[in-house]
């Protein structure tokens, strides 16, 4: 009888359900860049998930770390009950406190600038976290088919994901065949793949060369490469440019349809499987005042990174546009405010307005979204828009503003000082960092061949 409650004993504490603790590194295009850790822990009516997700990047020559961790109570089939998570840098630290009511998920995000963002969303399927997903699927090993709603607290957004059974069989993984169950998860328009056998996720293969493997704590641990991530997934055209009247591309390796590719002076000439030939013209602005259009008043409104309703956004705008006689002159000076204002460094952060204003400093992220604000606080129709820029020979990841002027959309440029912005903006989706997912399994393919430029 002993002898059965000690294999028995061992049966269990060996088993997944009650595995501790899953170490993995982190690597980019084979460049080691980080860890992260998964654990889970029995509860009376199910699991305590927890995940921590650190990483060490260079920014234009300068070394930013990231840290995650992600807490979650679950039922039995690890279906989320409520949430905490935190994302710390050494620009900004939010932490953020979910409840899960029926269908309904509730977030209350605090900012390291002192501001409280709520959201709500209604989602359908199964809700998961990134963290909630792995340990369902090391557990459960579904063979079918599932729609779920991923939360990621890193961009703090939730939306519809596909995960798809791919098959079951011997793969060769770091140099071993093992029989694994290999997933597709479908997210933003971006796929991953996750090679899981029972009790663990042996590896899990994300967009632009990113990739999980399962690693002993101090494999994990031990620290790799600062790769500069800006320039890793630079994209070269053909040609060097120069245009300044107009510019016509081919954009290859990209799904149209997943894009928002015409505003402002850009616009889509024709379309293929897999291809898209846009061009962009010169633009001109008269100044004049024209009626708004129902559609457009949106882009008045605040959200929750664009806090154009705060008293401080409300005054500052106030002050910087008195005198203007129309809404070119409010965005000259705003755009002067902003650019003059804001120091410009590389800035890991989800960017508010008002955390913007407070610490004083940014990259593209920070100067367009304290710039929207101050816009929509003036009256000013905007929206931020995400893409790249073309600079010293190759496009790098940029975001930038649009104003609502003369009936049309012209792209405003915070913090490069443009207005219009020049034609090196290349404008993929509309939106902030939200948006920013959307568009990186794009650039890790894009090819861009130059046709015609003047």
């Amino acid at each position: 009888m002993r002898k059965r409650i000690q294999i028995l004993l061992i049966f269990f504490l060996a088993s997944p359900l009650f595995a501790r603790e899953y170490w993995y590194g982190i690597y980019l295009k084979g460049n080691k860049i980080g860890y992260s850790s998964l654990s889970l822990n029995k509860t009376s009516s199910g699991y305590n998930v927890k995940e921590k997700m650190v990483m060490q990047l260079k920014m234009l020559g300068e070394t930013k770390k990231v840290e995650s961790e992600t807490d979650v109570i679950t039922d039995s089939r690890f279906n989320p009950l409520s949430l905490k998570f935190s994302l710390t840098t050494r620009d900004q630290k939010l932490k953020g406190d979910g409840k899960i009511n029926g269908k309904n998920l509730h977030i209350q995000l605090h900012t390291s600038g002192g501001g409280i963002i709520e959201r709500d969303w209604t989602y359908s399927g199964i809700l998961h976290t990134n963290a909630t997903l792995k340990a369902y699927l090391m557990n459960f090993l579904p063979q079918k088919n599932m729609q779920i709603s991923l939360f990621d607290p890193s961009t703090v957004t939730l939306s519809h994901a596909e995960l798809n059974f791919i098959s079951f069989k011997d793969t060769l993984l770091e140099g071993n065949k093992r029989k694994v169950f290999l997933y597709t998860l479908v997210y933003e328009g971006v796929t991953s793949k996750l090679y899981v056998i029972r009790g663990h996720i042996l590896k899990e293969e994300g967009p632009m060369g990113i990739v999980q493997k399962e690693e002993s704590k101090e494999e994990a641990l031990a620290q790799g490469s600062k790769v500069d991530l800006i320039r890793l997934y630079s994209v070269k055209p053909s040609e060097p440019i120069h245009a300044k009247k107009y510019l016509k591309l081919k954009l290859l390796n990209i799904i149209p349809s997943q894009l928002d590719l015409n505003m402002a002076n850009q616009k889509v000439v024709s379309t293929g499987k897999n291809y898209v030939i846009i061009e962009l013209k010169e633009e001109e602005i008269m100044g004049a005042e024209n009626e708004m259009p129902d559609s457009i008043q949106k882009y008045l409104y605040p959200d929750s990174y664009v806090q154009s309703d705060a008293p401080e956004i409300l005054q500052l705008a106030s002050y910087i546009t008195q005198g203007s006689r129309n809404n070119f002159e409010k965005v000259e000076k705003i755009l002067t405010w902003v650019y003059k204002n804001l120091e410009k460094k590389p800035s890991v952060t989800v960017p508010t307005a008002l955390d913007v204003l407070k610490t004083g400093y940014g990259d593209c992220n920070e100067h367009s979204v304290l710039f929207a604000a101050l816009a929509r606080a003036a009256g000013i129709p905007t929206e931020i828009v995400v893409g790249l820029i073309y600079q010293a020979g190759a496009y790098y990841y940029h975001a930038w503003d649009a104003v609502w002027l003369d009936g049309k959309w012209v792209f405003v440029d915070p913090i490069f000082y443009e207005f219009p912005a020049s034609l090196n903006h290349l404008f993929l989706k509309r939106g902030s960092i939200e948006k920013q997912t959307e568009i990186i399994q794009v650039v890790g393919n894009l090819k861009i061949v130059v046709l015609k430029q003047k």
